[in-house]
């Protein structure tokens, strides 16, 4: 199993499309094919050159995950994302995962002494940065911290200073001091800078703190109902809009109405145990947000800023800190990105986006 799942990571060269395709190759095939409604997608076709993107390979992995009862762990995406390559990892029943604490996923490997640590946002995965991750220029290992595979009970997962203990926990079984490297999408985002926090009250150094379009909670409750949903009307086009805006208000009307064929809707597809880890995990993390009061961090944060909300951006602060100048003392860097939250991570945004990680890695680093 340890040289098929060596053989599946290091062959470069690609079989013969007419070699026929195992079980598990056509199970991954078809999986592959409709989650990127490509029906012309072969066995050797790398996932990404065939349309897709980092959100769309999270659901790629949650069909797998339900089909083979396996998860996929996030190194995977440092190599060819193909069927056969896949199918190779999925039928390995060698270990998966990396020598590493429970809960740190390797993103992407490194020589470097020191990682970049890697906080995802709410209900994704590591996975979800492999395409970031492919673009960056760095000697370090890139490991995420994963909150579903942290194994902790609700009760830490219920405020954000009792998940980032827990974090921490986890970093310092990695490396035992500093100088440390974070970054932080969305959710992650407000995990990094209480983890910066942390860090340096425990005298330990932080030398970059990499902050991806996350908004201080106050700034969040004032984006809350009617304004968030301006927020999403606003990006979309006119009949994403009318699609967005009547699918809720039939749901206020007609709560429990049949679909326009008159026959009870189908069920929904049952979730695998990757989703239901991380639908619980998120339920607690929401609670935990909107109940955090920020304490001041004494460092400086660099923040990269989706600026395409239009008018709301004055609702939530207008000098375009999202929040964070009145929390970190040392000040707030602004790298304004012009386009919306999700999109950081698909292109052309999300090439841009590792520029600016690379050139901050590599002043710290040289």
């Amino acid at each position: 199993d340890l040289v098929a799942l060596e053989n599946a990571n290091n062959d470069s060269t690609p079989a013969s499309v007419d070699t026929p395709l195992s079980s598990a190759e056509s199970r991954v095939l078809g999986i592959m094919r409709d989650v990127l409604r490509h029906g012309d997608l072969g066995p050797d076709d790398d996932f990404f050159e065939m349309g897709g993107d980092s959100l769309l390979s999270i659901t790629l992995m949650f069909r797998l995950d339900s089909e083979f009862g396996r998860e996929l762990p996030a190194h995977v995406m440092d190599g060819a994302f193909t069927v056969r390559r896949l199918a190779a990892i999925l039928e390995s029943t060698s270990a998966l995962r990396a020598t590493y604490p429970t809960g740190v996923t390797v993103v992407k490997g490194g020589t470097a002494d020191r990682p970049l640590f890697w906080l995802p946002g709410l209900e994704s995965t590591a996975i979800q940065f492999s395409t970031l991750a492919a673009k960056m220029q760095t000697h370090r290992p890139i490991l995420a911290i994963e909150l579903h595979n942290l194994q902790v009970g609700p009760s830490v997962l219920e405020s954000i200073e009792g998940t980032v203990e827990a974090v921490v926990e986890r970093m310092r079984q990695v490396q035992p001091v500093g100088p440390y490297a974070i970054l932080g999408y969305s959710f992650g985002g407000n995990l990094a800078v209480e983890v910066a926090r942390q860090l340096t009250a425990n005298n330990q150094t932080v030398e970059l703190a990499i902050i991806l379009d996350a908004y201080v909670p106050a700034s969040l409750r004032r984006l809350s109902g009617l304004r968030l949903h301006s927020r999403n009307i606003a990006r979309q086009t006119l009949r994403e809009s009318y699609a967005y805006i009547s699918s809720r208000m039939r749901r206020r009307l007609f709560p429990r109405s049949p679909n326009s064929l008159g026959t009870d809707p189908a069920p929904p597809l049952p979730k695998s145990d990757l989703e239901l880890r991380i639908a619980e995990v998120t339920k607690h993390c929401i609670r935990a947000l909107y109940a955090h009061r920020p304490n001041a961090f004494a460092g400086r944060i660099v923040l990269v800023s989706a600026i395409d909300i239009g008018f709301l951006m004055e609702v939530t602060d207008s000098s375009g800190a999202c929040g964070w100048g009145s929390i970190c003392k040392g000040g707030v860097d602004i790298i304004p990105m012009r386009c919306h939250h999700l999109d950081l991570l698909k292109e052309p945004h999300v090439t841009d986006l590792a520029g600016h990680i690379n050139e901050l890695l590599n002043a710290i680093d040289a």
